[in-house]
């Protein structure tokens, strides 16, 4: 028996539809809100930085940091910055190990030295989701941060934070609507990583506070 018209168009969406998601590997968007990629070169990310405050019920949340040695901190609901105040996120690596680093854009430079300037002694709390959702570091603000810079060492695996160094820089770059660099390779192959050993300006560090 021939198909129905309306069946028949109904069928021949169906294949379309299934024929375009193979061919421009589509997304789903998850609980975190962030879009998931079949190819993760192409995966977007987000990242967020809290301020420590103190519990009134209302504005404040409880969260729990650091898998390996978990412990809460309440931080106002709101971030104070995100990936759109980022001009950049970087992994790098020095003697002590790897750690992660961020660089403001002029917004968010202003805002990192405002905030850290008059909340000494309190924690930056920074999650992200690349697609799913990790809290990242918490550490305590020692000084003003007056370059927009910030450097830490997260509570991830070298591949959890590259894969976040590749989602969060496509997210910047997908806001701030720039092109992705071509990578520039040295003589034996190896991608240039004449950055990778700089330390200058602050590291963060997750230290606990006493008591």
């Amino acid at each position: 028996m021939a198909m129905q018209p309306l069946k028949k168009r109904i069928f021949h969406l169906v294949v379309l539809t299934v024929m375009t998601c193979s061919l421009v590997s589509c997304s789903t968007t998850n609980e975190n809100g962030v879009k998931e990629s079949r190819d993760p070169d192409k995966q977007l990310g987000l990242l967020r930085i809290y301020l420590e405050i103190h519990e009134d019920g209302i504005r404040s949340q409880r969260v729990q940091v650091l898998r390996s040695a978990p412990f809460e901190v309440v931080v106002d609901r709101n971030p104070i910055l995100t990936e759109a105040n980022l001009d950049s996120i970087s992994v790098k690596h020095n003697e002590l190990g790897m750690f992660i680093e961020l660089q403001a854009d002029r917004r968010g430079s202003w805002l990192l030295e405002s905030y850290t300037a008059t909340n000494t002694g309190r924690r930056l709390v920074i999650s992200a989701a690349f697609p799913e959702m990790i809290w990242l570091a918490a550490p305590i603000i020692r000084a003003r941060v007056a370059d927009g810079v910030i450097r830490f060492a997260p509570d991830a695996t070298v591949e959890e934070a590259k894969q976040l160094e590749i989602a969060v820089m496509n997210s910047i770059r997908k806001i701030k609507n720039l092109k992705k660099p071509k990578v520039e390779k040295d003589s034996d192959g190896e991608k240039s990583t004449d950055e990778a050993s700089r330390t200058d300006g602050v590291l963060f560090r997750n230290s606990r506070r006493p008591g």
